[in-house]
């Protein structure tokens, strides 16, 4: 029962729902992959980061706003993921975009 849970959970946070705000959002830049924004850790939590985002679409850095992830390693395995997001590219957006986005963690039920 947990895994279908989990499984559906997965479909919920697999939009854009969690690109909360940002020059890059407010000029309707796009995720060039299908991003997941909840992913398996080993703490259960969230954090929420700043990225910059170059003309090329590669996130060049990624602070941290909010989180209730008091883990470093786990804050680590989030700012990871997020360095490996493609965005639109074009010459025509900024030297450097700024989006928030919110990844949440969840602990693995073993059944």
């Amino acid at each position: 029962m947990n895994k279908i849970a989990v499984f559906f959970l997965f479909l919920a946070f697999q939009s854009n729902a969690q690109l909360l705000s940002g020059t890059a959002v407010d000029e309707g830049r796009l995720i060039l992959a299908n991003s997941i924004f909840i992913q398996e850790g080993t703490i259960d939590g969230w954090a929420t980061f700043e990225l910059a985002i170059n003309r090329n679409g590669k996130v060049t850095s990624a602070k941290i706003v909010e989180t209730n992830l008091k883990r470093t390693t786990a804050k680590m395995q989030i700012r990871d993921y997020l360095m490996t997001l493609k965005f639109t590219p074009g010459p025509h957006y900024p030297k450097f975009h700024h989006a928030k986005v919110k990844i949440t963690l969840y602990k693995s039920v073993d059944d």
